[in-house]
């Protein structure tokens, strides 16, 4: 697995922002309002350190994401030996490492199986002792939060909940949501590709097209769009997957009540809302993996003092 090196860990910590924006700009410019820390980003979890290093490092390998926990583990880290490998960076300093030479990956790090590993059977690390007892700390204050009823005892509905139960399902029209709404958390989105040949029809004022396959067969997450089912109808379009229904829709960002009709039952898709999502729950859980105390090199890497040293300032990434 390639790693990605990111010299200090407080370049994951998220801070309060604050937006302006310039109509020069094409994009709105955000700013950091405080230095006080709100969080770390998710990636975190995903990232590989040490309790004596500020640095931390992200594995860029296909399936670095799926190896799970064990306190008997069948595989290990180790360092790689493929003549890529950079050895030589053991000996730089976190900010020489930002320097354009080192700049890119040149670390290489391998799981390699401590044991038989037989077709089917998860693959699992240990993510160390420290990471262990985060995960500990972590789980009593969650189960206090939950007693104190900060957090809820019954989790909401996500739109993954709602993707999985809408696969045999008719999406509501418009009349239907009145009676009753989809969860305040989340929203019905669709893929709308049309026709660039097709002219565009005018019904009762309405700019009426219709839905086409996207040119590639998959779908581009730059056609997704808010909308509303107007209605429905059963097809016998057997390219229509398990459920052979074609909608029409209202695309809600447009003020000229675009309809777009044939949209097929695959290309709607439930979404959280923004700021809704498990991501944005208080107090997640945040740690990286700990690299083991026999493989972490000794060296400059080490800055932190038995882990319990203060992590020196980010240094400036432009």
């Amino acid at each position: 697995m390639p790693l990605v090196q990111l010299p200090a860990r407080s370049i994951v910590n998220m801070h309060e922002l604050g937006r302006t924006d310039d109509e020069n700009e094409d994009e709105p410019i955000y700013y950091r309002l405080s230095d006080e820390v709100q969080g770390e980003q998710l990636l975190i979890n995903y990232c590989y350190g040490h309790p004596e290093s500020s640095m931390i490092f992200f594995p860029s390998g296909s399936g670095s994401s799926l190896i799970n926990h064990s306190k008997e583990p069948n595989a290990k880290m180790v360092w790689s030996d493929h003549p890529a490998h950079q050895r030589h960076w053991y000996t730089l300093t976190p900010e020489e490492l930002l320097s354009q030479e080192t700049l890119y990956i040149g670390l290489l790090i391998e799981i390699v199986a401590l044991r038989d590993i037989v077709p089917g059977e998860e693959i699992f690390i240990n993510y160390g002792s420290e990471y262990e007892e985060a995960w500990e700390k972590h789980v009593k204050q969650w189960e206090g939060m939950v007693a104190a009823g900060t957090l809820p005892n019954e989790w909401p509905t996500r739109a993954l909940d709602l993707n999985e139960e809408y696969k045999g399902k008719v999406f509501k029209d418009k009349e239907q949501l009145k009676r009753e709404s989809y969860p305040s958390n989340v929203m019905l989105k669709c893929f709308v590709q049309v026709s660039p040949d097709a002219k565009p029809e005018k019904v009762n004022g309405k700019t009426v097209r219709e839905w086409a396959e996207p040119p590639t067969g998959a779908f581009d997450s730059d056609t997704l769009e808010d909308c509303i089912v107007e209605t429905y109808e059963k097809t016998d379009d057997e390219t229509s997957g398990l459920m052979p229904y074609n909608y029409t829709v209202t695309l809600l960002k447009d003020k000229q009540a675009t309809l777009i009709q044939k949209v097929p039952h695959r290309a709607f898709v439930f979404v959280d809302k923004p700021g809704t999502s498990d991501q944005f729950v208080p107090n997640p859980f945040r740690h990286y993996i700990s690299i083991p105390d026999d493989v972490f090199p000794q060296g400059p890497w080490r800055d932190l003092a038995g882990g319990k040293g203060t992590e020196p300032p980010s240094p400036q990434m432009n």
